[in-house]
């Protein structure tokens, strides 16, 4: 991973959050964090406007996401692993869905959105990097399971 790759994702993340904050329309949504694990390097890194009061928050679950995925090596979603229960970094933040395992391995998270609108902006980035193909996600995610995801794939003309 470097520097020029991870300018690229980062700029991609920001479009997509973006997009997905004009389809969601909440004024209280501006951001959050995205986390990106590469062959063992990882990063975390702000994507668009995040209120003081949620920054920790947002980057604690970006990172939990990954984490979630790590000691689950079969799972293809943190959302299979989701407890909002769970106890994270000694909070009651639970731990959530917006971390995916795409095909080569690379692990995505984004937290400070709604949990599925997290989960479909890492999937609408891989794909958009070819890490997985939008026709394998769409046979995988349901529209019940993800209403979001095919909703943005759209907006995002993929």
């Amino acid at each position: 991973m470097n520097f020029e790759n991870i300018f690229e994702v980062a700029i991609t993340v920001s479009d997509v959050v973006s997009t997905a904050l004009r389809l969601i329309d909440d004024s209280e949504r501006r951001g959050g964090f995205f986390g990106l694990t590469i062959k063992g390097q990882d990063i975390c890194v702000p994507i668009g406007d995040i209120p003081d009061k949620k920054r920790l928050k947002y980057y604690t679950l970006a990172r939990e996401k990954i984490r979630q995925l790590e000691s689950h090596p079969l799972h293809r979603t943190s959302h299979q692993s989701r407890d909002p229960d769970a106890i994270v970094e000694e909070m009651a933040w639970g731990k959530w869905g917006g971390g995916i395992r795409t095909d080569n391995g690379n692990l995505l998270s984004f937290s400070g959105l709604p949990e599925l609108w997290d989960e479909a902006v890492v999937f609408v980035v891989a794909i958009k990097h070819g890490w997985l193909e939008k026709t394998s996600v769409l046979r995988r995610i349901s529209r019940k399971r993800n209403p979001h995801l095919r909703r943005l794939i759209i907006a995002c003309r993929l």
